[in-house]
């Protein structure tokens, strides 16, 4: 025990804990955020029902989305391996070629039709990542 009678593993414990939520809540905001981004291409921000403080951040990964290219896919794939663990071979880059083309405006129910969880949450995954290097690349530029 310590000074102050808590035990120096329960804090640690309680550390990781807290630490495990606030990672779980921050990738989940940044999934919805992405999600509403996806969702501005066709409709308008201000119809989207976004909070008025997560607007301009919506706005700005919308307008990053738009900038990608076809003749990016390739850099972006090379790109984002680092950061993506790979959770399956055979399968990872079908998650990539589907969040693209979700990315690139396909609908994105069709686009995951049939796909179970796992794969999904891959694609999900994907979309994130080549999201955060658009935006990225648009704050670089923007510098």
């Amino acid at each position: 025990m310590s000074e102050g009678g808590v035990d120096s593993s329960t804090a640690a414990d309680v550390r990781k804990a807290f630490d495990l939520v606030s990672g779980g809540i921050r990738e989940a905001t940044q999934r919805k955020l992405t999600e509403y981004a996806i969702r501005a291409r066709s409709e308008s921000v201000e119809t989207l029902g976004v909070p008025q403080s997560w607007q301009k951040e919506v706005r700005a990964r919308a307008a990053a989305i738009a900038r990608l290219q076809e003749q990016d896919r390739a850099m972006v794939w090379t790109a984002i391996q680092a950061e993506v663990p790979t959770a399956s071979t055979s399968f990872d880059p079908k998650a990539f070629e589907y969040a693209w083309r979700i990315l690139m405006g396909e609908d994105t129910n069709q686009v995951l039709q049939g796909l179970n969880n796992f794969a999904q949450n891959r694609v999900k995954t994907y979309i994130d990542a080549i999201t955060r290097w658009a935006v990225e690349g648009a704050a670089g530029q923007q510098r």
